[in-house]
């Protein structure tokens, strides 16, 4: 069971580092495209910058990815 989660941290890393290495800039380029949902809590841009402070900090360190955005303007 560890193992398994261990492999599926990786495939979460190795995919968010192969979606940002295809922008120049991530930070503003990246889009998603949401569906006009009302229970939709983050915006795009929410959801872009949460992607890349997990690319730039890695997957599962949330509470150095929330310093980042609490610090950042």
């Amino acid at each position: 069971k560890g193992e398994r989660k261990l492999s599926e941290n990786k495939s979460l890393e190795r995919g968010t580092r192969v979606l940002i290495s295809i922008f120049d800039n991530p930070w503003e380029e990246l889009e998603f495209s949401h569906e006009k949902t009302k229970d939709k809590l983050f915006s795009a841009d929410n959801d872009r910058y949460l992607l890349c402070w997990a690319h730039k900090y890695g997957y599962g360190q949330w509470g150095a990815i929330k310093m980042a955005i609490r610090r950042s303007p």
